[in-house]
């Protein structure tokens, strides 16, 4: 088990930033041949986590700076904890996947550190490198399923389900039934 504080975990961001320009140079294939494949997986899974420890200690003033490292978490999250981890390893979606992040891991390198108070002093952040596992990790009392959405909805969708999982049970049907409403609208023709 390692302890890094929040500074710390962030500059962590930039381990990734050299399997980023392995797998969009030639040296994927190389990579794929000598199992050097499962130390960019294992580097993804402690930077989620590390991710998931910072929004859980930390609590950030800036909006900008909790919409990026929830982005962040996002992307990283639906990779490593994946039904199906294995399509990580596909050519085309790791291109596709890490394409992406070299603007956000700069944007979490330039967070304005002084936009962010610890909730209390020398918080530390503790992470292994965990797994996918079925059965594994937090019981909650609302199933959840993996999907894919189209990156333009990701922040609206993932801003929605922050702000659905702090509301009572009948705000959530009115919300239920708004999203059953549009969804049946776009389905008439009538949005």
């Amino acid at each position: 088990m390692m302890k890094k504080t929040y500074e710390n975990a962030l500059k962590n961001l930039s381990t990734i930033q050299r399997h980023v320009d392995i797998i969009l140079s030639s040296e994927w294939e190389y990579c794929q041949q000598n199992d050097e494949s499962n130390d960019i997986y294992s580097s993804l899974r402690a930077i989620n986590t590390l991710l998931s420890g910072i929004r859980s200690y930390v609590k950030v003033i800036d909006d900008e700076a909790q919409a990026t490292l929830s982005q962040a978490s996002h992307i990283i999250s639906s990779v490593t904890y994946g039904d199906q981890p294995k399509s990580f390893f596909e050519e085309h979606f790791v291109k596709a996947f890490f394409g992406t992040l070299p603007d956000l891991i700069e944007r979490i390198h330039g967070l304005d550190l002084q936009g962010v108070r610890n909730t209390k002093p020398e918080v530390k952040i503790q992470y292994s490198h965990g797994g996918y596992r079925v059965g594994a990790g937090r019981k909650k009392k609302e199933k959840t399923q993996q999907i894919r959405i189209p990156e333009s909805l990701v922040s609206d969708i993932s801003e929605l389900k922050e702000i659905y999982s702090h509301l009572g049970s009948e705000d959530k049907e009115r919300i239920i039934q708004r999203i059953q409403d549009l969804v049946q609208a776009v389905k008439d023709g009538n949005f």
